[in-house]
């Protein structure tokens, strides 16, 4: 099963005007490596770059591949987009910047506090 993870803020943004990514949940960091450990990663040049160098050395990660374990990147999610769709939640609204259209693509199935599942329509 292909995996996807994301950070959202609560009103569905997944960076502002500036480009900034909403403030992580303290244990995003960990999930996001568990998560990727001795995986194929799936995302974008600029998703990669952006990879905490923990991560590099631990999974293997892909800018253009048809199989992938754990999807990484916004465009990657639209172009590839995965069975399942882990989304962590920031406490924080941006009330603007790039909007992500969860709901139009993916079926909520389980949510609590910071996380949410959700499967690829």
């Amino acid at each position: 099963m292909k995996v996807g993870i994301l950070l959202l803020s609560q009103d569905d943004y997944y960076v502002d005007e500036e480009g900034d990514l909403p403030p992580r949940p303290n244990f995003d960091k960990e999930l996001l490596l568990a998560l990727c450990k001795g995986q194929g990663c799936l995302g974008s040049r600029k998703t990669l770059e952006g990879l905490p160098r923990s991560l590099k050395d631990t999974a293997y990660c892909y800018e253009l591949v048809d199989d992938y374990d754990v999807n990484l990147g916004i465009k990657t999610l639209y172009t590839q987009p995965p069975h399942m769709l882990i989304v962590v939640r920031s406490d924080s609204y941006l009330y603007a910047g790039k909007l992500f259209d969860i709901e139009n693509r993916f079926i909520e199935k389980f949510r609590s506090e910071n996380l949410e599942l959700w499967f690829h329509i």
